[in-house]
């Protein structure tokens, strides 16, 4: 700001000139005359030299440029202009340089004046090197807080002591800083909407003392949570006039933190035991039902390696462990029964299942799933034991009842034949002096349809040949007479064994194949029958297929099927069967049966 030189008021000249000598002896301003034509000072006061750090020798005689003051010559020289033209120049700013090389900066107010018939320029020097430290320091802060708030996204504004706001940076729910400044948090959010932040605000400038709290606030159907922190704003009196404040948008961090809840109270409330196990196999979490589980205090799991879990059996439990994170790292799932111990040492069963997920922190992780089954178990173990009895005593009785059947079947054909037999040849030797040949040739047919019909007997319960020929030759022999006998063209493939089967298989395999060509000669209807005996390095195998009519899945099997099947399973072999409009084939296969 330039002013125009006025005359000063009119004194009395002694007392002028005290009064001025006075004012620039002790004026706080530094005060330096140096004439117009070389620069050089011609008088200073002692402020001055303090401002330079000279002695008073060292000053006069010497330019500014000379002493450290700036402005450079071309400015001086511009200042000089302006001077001449009647300005009175005032704040310019300048360097200096002191005497210890220290820079600093002032501010010069400058005129023209005569002195001594010769124009002099007069200066006034303030030193304001501190001032410019703190205004450099403060436009430093401000572009750090303006970076920061760009950097962080964080809402921090000012509200004056009617919460209206004055100032604001980055605004949250979807609004602008036009939108918010000279307005309330009612008119912008509604009183409802609004009454959480008005409280904490008016409670903080009541208080006089920062607050801090969580916050939801619901605009225009959208919702966010904020961390809010306010501090009152006080004027030079201590008076608060004002709140500033600052927002973390926290809704992301609310949301995870909800989820989170929700997913800990329903692993709280599951029925089985979760953990979750690192890579390495260190336990890292356990909901409550697991602790019970396996006898721990809740918390005391986790951190302890997971075999502490699995009981010694087959394995060692490092062991099992070992086994059971290679299965996840090949295959990323495990499913099983675990043979597990309890805190106190007692033992018990577990189903697992175990998956491969991948945490946002720990990395490659295993989740288990697991529910106690030792009870489950024992009754398994009860009803696999009361089967395999059920087993061998089906197996005996069916043994026994085949003993039955050759014994009946041996004496039928030796005792009741041998009779039928003599009776045979007494009617014989009785026919020349009986004179009636026409009874006794009766009498002969009946014994003759007795006789066959006792070898049929003993041929149902056990064909004396299974035992005297083998299986093959039995099969041969039935095969023809069943064709015979039924009318059903029969097409035969037995190979020859290279041992004759035991005697239990033998004559199950002879019953299965009874039984498959009774099914065919009730049900099947069909014209032909193929039948196959094979064997190879895998054990014993049985094909009889027909070209009947078929039958459906859905019909429930019938007792011969079941039979089959009972058959083959004490022998450890299976049947498989398919059927359909073009006939039915069974296939019964015995595992490694030769002896």
């Amino acid at each position: 700001m330039h002013k125009k030189r006025t005359a000063p008021p009119p004194a009395h000249p002694g007392s002028r000139l005290e009064l001025l000598e006075a004012v620039f002896a002790d004026s706080h301003l530094g005060i330096g005359i140096s004439r117009v034509a070389d620069g050089r000072f011609v008088e200073v006061n002692s402020a001055f030299l303090r401002l330079f750090g000279y002695r008073r020798e060292e000053v006069l005689g010497r330019t500014s440029l000379e002493l450290g003051l700036w402005p450079r010559p071309e400015e001086r020289a511009a200042l000089l202009e302006r001077l001449r033209a009647g300005e009175v120049v005032t704040a310019f700013e300048a360097g200096l340089r002191r005497k210890t090389g220290e820079l600093g900066f002032l501010t010069v107010s400058a005129r023209l004046i005569d002195w001594g018939g010769e124009p002099h320029m007069i200066g006034f020097l303030t030193d304001i090197t501190e001032r410019k430290r703190v205004e450099a320091a403060l436009r430093e802060n401000k572009s750090r807080l303006r970076l920061a708030l760009q950097a962080t996204h964080l809402p921090v504004f000012r509200q004056d002591h009617q919460l209206r706001y004055t100032w604001i940076a980055n605004p949250a729910l979807g609004l602008r800083g036009e939108d918010i400044v000279g307005r309330t948090d009612v008119e912008i959010l509604g009183r409802k909407a609004a009454a959480p932040l008005v409280r904490i605000k008016n409670r903080a400038m009541r208080e006089g003392r920062s607050l801090r709290e969580e916050v939801w606030l619901v605009r225009e159907g959208q919702a966010g949570c904020f961390d809010l922190i306010v501090e009152p704003e006080r004027d030079a009196k201590g008076r608060v006039i004002g709140v500033l404040c600052a927002a973390a948008d926290i809704t992301e961090r609310k949301r995870a933190e909800q989820q989170l809840r929700m997913q800990a109270d329903i692993l709280a409330s599951l029925e089985e035991g979760v953990n979750l196990v690192d890579a390495a196999g260190i336990i890292r979490y356990t909901n409550p039902k697991f602790d019970a589980l396996f006898g721990y205090p809740e918390g005391e799991l986790p951190g302890q390696h997971a075999s502490v879990l699995n009981a010694p059996g087959e394995t060692d439990p490092e062991q099992t462990a070992r086994d059971i994170l290679a299965a996840l790292e090949q295959d990323g799932h495990w499913r099983g029964e675990l043979r597990n111990r309890r805190k106190d040492g007692s033992v018990f069963w577990t189903r697992a299942n175990i998956v491969a997920v991948r945490h946002p922190r720990l990395g490659r992780v295993w989740v288990s799933v697991q529910s106690d089954i030792t009870a489950l178990r024992q009754l398994r173990m009860e009803r696999d034991a009361a089967n395999h009895a059920l087993e061998r005593l089906a197996s005996h009785v069916q043994d026994e009842a085949e003993a039955l059947r050759r014994d009946i079947a041996r004496e039928v054909h030796d005792q009741i034949g041998a009779a039928l037999t003599g009776i045979r040849m007494g009617l014989e030797h009785l026919a020349p002096a009986s004179g009636r040949p026409d009874g006794l040739a009766r009498l002969r047919g009946l014994v003759d349809r007795a006789m066959a019909d006792t070898r049929e007997l003993c041929t149902r319960l056990r064909p004396p040949m299974l035992d005297d020929l083998g299986l093959v030759e039995t099969c041969r022999w039935y095969l023809r007479d069943w064709s015979r006998q039924t009318g059903i063209r029969i097409v035969s493939r037995l190979a020859r064994l290279t041992r004759e089967p035991e005697d239990a298989l033998r004559t199950d395999l002879f019953r299965i194949l009874q039984e498959l060509l009774t099914n065919v000669g009730r049900h099947a209807g069909g014209s032909r029958v193929n039948v196959t005996l094979g064997e190879n390095s895998r054990g014993l195998w049985l094909k009889v297929a027909d070209n009947g009519k078929g039958f459906s899945p859905d019909d429930a099997p019938g007792f011969g099927l079941i039979g089959i099947r009972e058959r083959l399973r004490r022998h450890g072999g299976d049947m498989e069967m398919q059927t359909g409009p073009a006939g039915t084939t069974v296939v019964a296969r015995v595992p490694g049966a030769r002896s």
